[in-house]
């Protein structure tokens, strides 16, 4: 017996109740988006693996593979691995369609809040790659006692910082409708020209960026990946490699979905730090350009 927490700290079902005596194992619900996930997974992990009494604890729900359309398979690979290696004693593998028994000819529909988690029937969910490869990390697993694994985080020590810092540029958005209060519920395509020296080589860059709700975003027409969290935004580390020297193009579509009427902002903000091989740095953020 166990319950399933929602996704609101300490997200943990042990944490939730004080009759622990109730629980055969606890379970966790720590969240949906992309790397962002990884530091709150891991903190839940590791408070329910050293409470007492001892217990068994399961990662119940994270980052369910093509949630609105936005998380690949590589995110709900690290969170198995984060979990197992960790000290859990087992992981839930989530794909979307599934979950929502999506069909061809009839979708699961509008939730609660108005919106969808993305339309991608089961029988293509279930052929999703990140359910063969947990299930690969599972038959590995079971070549060894995984049961009387330990986690030592002692072993594994930080990097030096690598990555330029990345300053925010400008909240900024197509010039139609109340931008702060209620803008249109459509896709908008925003554009960055920009030059880099010639004589000058990049060793590294950082890309932040957030889109109220949603956006893909292309380096020198390279796509770089997708997000669907305006409060977290997404980090591009080491796309140095992308950049030329001349003239750089960074474009992003984003897009604002439905929300309370009257209560729908859009809104866009981005910093591209570089670093150059001679120690200086340049960057471009997001303005009225």
């Amino acid at each position: 017996m166990t319950v399933h927490p929602t996704g609101i700290e300490p997200l943990s079902g042990r944490l939730l109740y004080r009759d622990q005596s109730l629980l055969d194992f606890d379970m966790l619900q720590t969240g949906h988006g992309m790397r962002e996930v990884l530091a709150p997974t891991i903190r839940a992990v590791l408070a329910s693996y050293e409470a007492k009494p001892a217990m068994p604890v399961v990662n119940g729900e994270v980052c369910y593979e093509a949630l609105s359309g936005t998380i690949p398979a590589e995110i709900p690979r690290l969170m198995f691995w984060t979990g197992m290696l960790s000290g859990t004693a087992g992981h839930t593998y989530g794909a979307n369609g599934i979950w929502q028994l999506n069909r061809r000819d009839q979708p699961y529909g509008k939730s609660p809040h108005g919106g969808t988690y993305g339309p991608i029937p089961w029988d293509d969910a279930m052929r999703l790659p990140g359910s063969r490869q947990l299930g690969f990390a599972k038959k590995l697993l079971e070549h060894y006692p995984w049961h009387r694994l330990e986690p030592h985080p002692e072993w594994a020590t930080w990097a030096p910082e690598q990555s330029p810092g990345v300053e925010w540029g400008d909240r900024i958005w197509f010039p139609d409708g109340d931008l702060i209060h209620n803008a249109p519920e459509e896709a908008r395509f925003f554009r960055r020209t920009f030059a880099l020296p010639v004589d000058r080589h990049v060793t590294e860059a950082t890309l932040k960026l957030t889109v109220d709700d949603r956006f893909t975003v292309y380096l020198n027409g390279r796509e770089l990946g997708s997000h669907a969290n305006w409060s977290t935004g997404r980090e591009f580390p080491g796309v140095g490699s992308l950049l030329k020297p001349g003239t750089n193009v960074l474009a992003v579509r984003g897009e604002n979905d439905p929300g309370p009427k009257g209560a729908n902002p859009a809104g866009l903000a981005c910093g591209l730090a570089i670093r150059f091989a001679d120690g200086s740095t340049t960057s471009v953020r997001s303005d009225g350009t």
